[in-house]
């Protein structure tokens, strides 16, 4: 995909007042530009972004009150947009944990944030993370990997758990090759699966690695496509790829 060296990208996390990019608000955007050349952080920023909801249903996560995402004004917010495509324009591709999530919300019309043409590298899907038996949170990666947690789901600490992930890579030398490979399995195409479960079963489906949908009511997960060849023998329960 890329013949150059890899240097500068953009670490990505969103807050916001729900999981539906039609119906909810981003209130908060958080990004890193890091160099994985030199393994550090080039420069950081994060920001409220207003709302015309009177809710965040999604407040016992990120802890924002609605009126405290309502205090930035019309230039402030624009000067941030300003500066959040620039830092964009810096990077070679955009890095976020759970990137079918964030990137959705990009794009929308009467929506804030604007369309990104650049590609995504998911932390989540596309990193084979050496200490991880399997995908799973930010959290449990950084603990793995003996990160404390301070802060989490807010927006930019997201982004310095995944800043300091790859501080862990650096330092081992490993950076560039882990980030190469997440970059070739980014291509790779992934399937949306469902674990048909019932509600005394719900922890097998936790153990791999399904999540809870409220919209659907359902457990499922985004898999990439060998990865799934690898374990699909292994579940314990029934599998659909039904919507």
């Amino acid at each position: 995909m890329n013949q150059m060296p890899i240097d500068k990208v953009l670490i990505l996390d969103l807050e916001t007042t729900g999981l539906n990019p039609n119906l909810d608000d981003v209130i908060e955007i958080g990004v890193i530009l890091y160099s994985l050349k030199y393994g550090s952080i080039i420069t950081q920023f994060s920001t409220l972004l207003p709302t015309q909801k009177d809710i965040n249903n999604a407040y016992q996560t990120n802890f924002i009150p609605i009126e405290l995402a309502n205090l930035n004004n019309v230039e402030f917010v624009q000067c941030a947009i300003d500066y959040f495509l620039i830092l964009i324009d810096q990077a070679e591709f955009i890095v976020a944990h759970n990137a079918e999530f964030d990137k959705k919300w990009f794009g929308l019309d009467n929506k804030l944030l604007p369309k990104i043409d650049k590609h995504w590298v998911c932390t989540f899907a596309d990193f084979i993370w050496d200490k991880n038996q399997k995908p799973t949170s930010l959290i449990n990666t950084a603990l793995n990997y003996d990160i404390a947690i301070t802060n989490a789901h807010r927006a930019l600490s997201d982004c310095l758990l995944i800043s300091s992930l790859f501080n862990r890579l650096f330092e081992r030398n490993i950076l560039l090759s882990t980030f190469t490979k997440a970059l070739t399995r980014s291509d790779e195409s992934s399937l949306l699966i469902y674990a048909n479960v019932g509600y005394d079963e719900r922890n097998l489906a936790k153990e791999f690695g399904f999540f809870w949908d409220n919209f659907s009511r359902r457990w499922k997960k985004f898999l990439k496509s060998s990865d799934f060849d690898a374990e699909k023998y292994s579940y314990p329960f029934d599998i659909s790829f039904d919507a």
